[in-house]
């Protein structure tokens, strides 16, 4: 009789499992994760039973998986974060190779060093964001931070000489692109904004606009009867 025959004769899983049938066996007529654990299966037990990381994280850390040779990848796949396959033990390259790229491992805390050292190229660790102090730092000389994508400006505020590997007219240009990137305002604008005080919305301002419509009623109504006193006296 087959295992799903002597299960369906009343035979428990326990009795099943005393009677050296193998954890595959035991999967196939329905049997859990906890109830295998239960009786003494190990997670290497249950790996090579053919359950799969989602169904042993019932009962276990993922420690226990990476003990059990499952790859960073499948534990990725399986929902483990870059933090948790750190805390179990997986290194740099592991992660890397697992598909984690270097923004996830910059927020793990791993070093620009470390990153650099298992091929993470000076691009991905700029755009990961780390500055160009801490690449200076982790060993990158000027012009491998230039290949990096940083300009003479950002090294230069991070206290690193550009001029072995940006020329005057680089420097220059840069600071032609940045005024173009940001131009001044108009000159009447400008002339504007540093004339008096600023604008508010205040009761005085309203009084004031009040009595300039005032006055500019004034004027047109002025006008109006010089024009007609000069027509009358044309026609006389």
């Amino acid at each position: 009789m087959n295992v799903k025959q002597l299960h369906e004769a009343g035979y428990s899983a326990a009795d099943l499992r005393m009677a050296k049938f193998s954890v595959s066996d035991l999967r196939s007529i329905g049997c859990t994760v906890p109830q295998l654990t239960e009786l003494g299966c190990v997670v290497r037990d249950l790996k090579a039973g053919g359950y799969t990381p989602q169904q042993l994280r019932e009962c276990f850390a993922w420690k226990d998986l990476r003990e059990a040779n499952f790859s960073v990848e499948v534990l990725r796949a399986a929902g483990a974060s870059v933090q948790d396959l750190k805390a179990a033990g997986a290194s740099a390259k592991e992660l890397k190779d697992g598909g984690f790229d270097a923004v996830h491992l910059h927020a793990a805390g791993i070093s620009a060093e470390k990153l650099y050292d298992v091929g993470y190229t000076g691009p991905e660790l700029r755009l990961a964001g780390f500055s160009a102090k801490s690449l200076e730092l982790a060993g990158f000389t000027p012009a491998l931070l230039k290949a990096a994508g940083f300009s003479g400006r950002e090294l230069q505020d991070a206290g690193i000489k550009v001029s072995s590997v940006f020329t005057l007219i680089e420097m220059k240009n840069e600071n032609v692109r940045a005024r173009a990137c940001c131009p001044a305002p108009p000159l009447a604008a400008r002339s504007y904004a540093t004339c008096g005080p600023p604008i508010t919305s205040s009761p005085l301002l309203t009084v004031t606009h009040a009595r300039l419509h005032s006055v500019m009623r004034c004027a047109t109504s002025t006008r109006s009867s010089l024009s007609r006193s000069w027509l009358t006296t044309v026609s006389l």
